[in-house]
């Protein structure tokens, strides 16, 4: 493969002077008829020190079209109608009739560009033939003034002299973007107005010139300046666009420049063009450089990464750095597979060398996930997550592997897409619902609140627990908006119950970093919903990374008055964590732990020790998963101040609620009565609030 990169794609400076062309290695006559092409073609520098790069020209060219198209109608309807009234002013003239044809002739012009706006064939033949049309058009009107003014009186040719120099500006100043089509548009007439003063050689005819000669004049430096001004705003802001696309250590591109060169590879593609595979790196060494020496070094090896991928990429390649030591190369005309893992090979064999750094030779090796155009994705999204799961499955083999996504995994990742799209559209197909399942007090049995349990019917497929799809979710970046739904869904539901029923709800620690969910909370809360009546529920099953933002985020969710829940409690090495860094009112056992507690002594100690811990620290403590009678009977003994599970109430949909809340008693004031503060049950022997006892204590 070649060394070099296209241009404006892969030059570190592509934004300005990265993109100038070479100066032309021609001289004399062929140098001078190259600019002067350029020059009829757009570029407005041709004649100046800074020749412009094909990218600029094809940008000036495309503004200049847009400028011009727009007001290029009306210089040729004010040239018909400029004919209109000289043919009038001309009436009593033996050359009446040619001038009417003159006239005609104009408007079959003007009729023609309606017709055939001239489009296609790319910018610089639409830019041609809008020219030709404009000197056409001037052309025509420069006869129509020779011809009457061979026979024209002085107020005549006065007028032939004022609607000349009108035509002449007001063409000059709609065209002034385009340099050729203002100079096409005022030569002929300028040469018109110099055929009227030959033909009538008296003393009126020299002022009249020279002023219609330096209006032409004036009107050319002013289309000029327009022109240039025009192609700078061009240049500007494609630096910019450029810039915006290049990484700035590198010079390479960037996600954004992938992304739409992906976009663009794809249509390329669907008009018959080549297949290609997208490559996915990743530095082996980069982390331990990057610690071992400081982040210069690794800024180093970076760089010198960035310029072995040129070197070992095509000039139809794309090569980006996405990110950290993360490198991608979009491999132009790789028929499949085989063609796709033979370039990964031969470039990862490339990288095991050693290469020179500051810090002394070193070897700056790869690892690699391909995937390839239409077998592994069908546009750049879906191809770019193939070649990353090809990328985790090379890690996973070690370093300096190379991995293409096989079948097996794009079938995989074919049914994670529809998984993907049929989420993204759940709620607003209102296939999303809540089932709500009753917490029991297990002193006097009646009902202190339900758990909202999110529930998808999708149709086509059984009805799934939040336990199948919460993870894809995540995964695919909805969560947050399932989450929202369902706070805002549990919460207008329980507005509707009892006043001394509480609700919880159940969050992600993905929910916790994003200020989303307090905003949330609040706009609840705010609308007239008791905080002290929701409780949001957060699985030990989803680690927790960062205990100290976790517990910043909980205290400004506990500052609007609602309690926190840790469920799960037990299922993992981190309980004890949670429970010593998070603020909680809550722990809800494992079910695991209550379905062994009758076969298994070590269960009911856990259970024991739970209680005790919970008495210890103030908080509330519940038993999930229960099912028999005995087990209810069990955590009641062991402490235990809830219950929940299918042998006290199955989950069941909004509507039921009514009848499930009549069918338990109501609590006793001695039992049930809640703490002002929060949702936590009066401990009976103290006569006081348990947080406030624990904390006293």
């Amino acid at each position: 493969m070649s060394n070099s990169q296209t241009l404006e794609n892969q030059t570190p400076d592509a934004g300005r002077a990265g993109v100038i062309a070479a100066p032309r290695g021609a001289s004399g006559a062929t140098s001078a008829l190259s600019r002067l092409t350029d020059w009829l073609d757009g570029d407005p520098f041709a004649f100046s020190r800074r020749p412009l790069a094909a990218p600029e020209r094809e940008r000036i060219r495309a503004a200049q079209l847009a400028s011009t198209q727009r007001g290029a109608l009306a210089p040729m309807t004010a040239a018909v109608f400029g004919a209109m009234v000289l043919t009038v002013g001309m009436w009593s003239t033996p050359v009446r009739t040619p001038l009417m044809f003159w006239a005609l002739a104009l408007v079959a012009n003007l009729g023609l560009w309606r017709i055939l706006p001239g489009k296609g064939g790319g910018n610089i033949r639409v830019l041609r033939r809008a020219t030709i049309r404009t000197m056409l058009n001037a052309a025509i009107w420069a006869l129509g003034l020779a011809l009457a003014a061979g026979v024209a009186d002085g107020g005549q040719r006065a007028l032939i002299a004022t609607l000349s120099m009108c035509v002449m500006s007001d063409g000059a100043l709609q065209l002034a973007f385009s340099p050729p089509m203002a100079y096409g548009f005022i030569a002929p007439l300028a040469l018109g107005c110099v055929a009227v003063a030959y033909e009538t050689p008296d003393a009126a005819a020299l002022p009249i010139l020279a002023a219609q000669l330096f209006n032409a004049g004036f009107l050319l430096f002013q289309a000029h300046f327009q022109a240039t001004q025009l192609a700078r705003r061009t240049i500007a802001h494609f630096a910019d666009e450029t810039a915006a696309r290049l990484d700035g250590l590198t010079g390479l591109g960037n996600r954004l420049g992938l992304t739409e060169h992906l976009a663009l590879a794809f249509k390329r593609l669907g008009e018959g063009g080549e297949r290609f595979a997208l490559l996915c790196f990743d530095l082996d060494s980069f982390q331990l450089v990057n610690e071992t020496f400081g982040h210069s070094a690794g800024d180093e090896m970076i760089r010198r990464a960035a310029q072995a991928l040129r070197a070992a990429s095509g000039e139809d390649d794309y090569v980006a750095r996405l990110g950290g030591d993360e490198f991608a190369l979009v491999a132009a005309h790789v028929s499949g597979r085989d063609a796709a893992r033979s370039l990964a090979q031969s470039i990862a064999a490339e990288f095991r060398r050693p290469y020179p750094f500051t810090w002394g030779e070193s070897v700056c090796a790869v690892t690699i996930g391909v995937a390839v155009a239409l077998e592994h994705g069908h546009d750049g999204d879906h191809l770019a997550r193939s070649a990353e799961a090809a990328l985790y499955r090379a890690r996973h083999r070690g370093p300096g592997s190379v991995a293409l996504v096989d079948d097996m995994e794009g079938r995989e990742a074919t049914e994670r897409r529809k998984t993907e799209a049929a989420l993204r559209q759940a709620l607003r197909n209102g296939e999303m619902r809540l089932d709500f399942q009753p917490f029991v007090d297990v002193a006097s049995g009646s009902v202190t609140g339900f758990e909202a349990l999110l529930r998808w019917r999708r149709p086509g497929h059984p009805e799934a627990p939040a336990s199948a799809f919460i993870r894809a979710a995540e995964t695919f970046g909805c969560l947050e908006e399932i989450g929202v739904w369902a706070l805002r869904e549990a919460t207008r539901v329980a507005s509707r119950w009892p006043k001394r029923l509480r609700v919880a709800v159940n969050v992600s620690p993905v929910q916790l970093k994003s200020p989303l969910l307090a905003a949330v909370v609040r706009d609840v809360v705010e609308a007239g919903f008791d905080a002290r009546r929701l409780e949001l529920e957060i699985s030990e099953l989803a680690p927790i990374e960062d205990f100290a933002a976790a517990a910043a985020s909980l205290n400004a969710l506990r500052h609007y008055g609602v309690s926190i829940a840790l469920a799960d409690f037990g299922a993992h090495f981190s309980s004890m964590s949670c429970v010593a860094n998070l603020p909680l009112d809550r722990i809800k056992i494992e079910r695991a732990f209550v379905a062994d507690a009758l076969a298994n002594p070590r269960a009911a100690a856990v259970i024991r020790s739970a209680a005790r811990l919970a008495k210890e620290l103030g908080l509330a403590l519940t038993g999930e998963g229960v099912e028999t009678a005995a087990q209810l009977d069990l955590l009641r003994s062991a402490g235990c101040d809830e219950a929940q599970g299918y042998w006290l109430g199955r989950p069941a949909p909004a509507e039921e609620l009514p009848a499930l809340i009549k069918y338990f008693p109501v609590a006793k004031p001695e039992a049930g009565v809640r703490c002002e503060d929060c949702s936590i049950p009066w401990c009976v022997e103290a006569g006081k609030c348990r947080r406030r006892t624990a904390m006293a204590s």
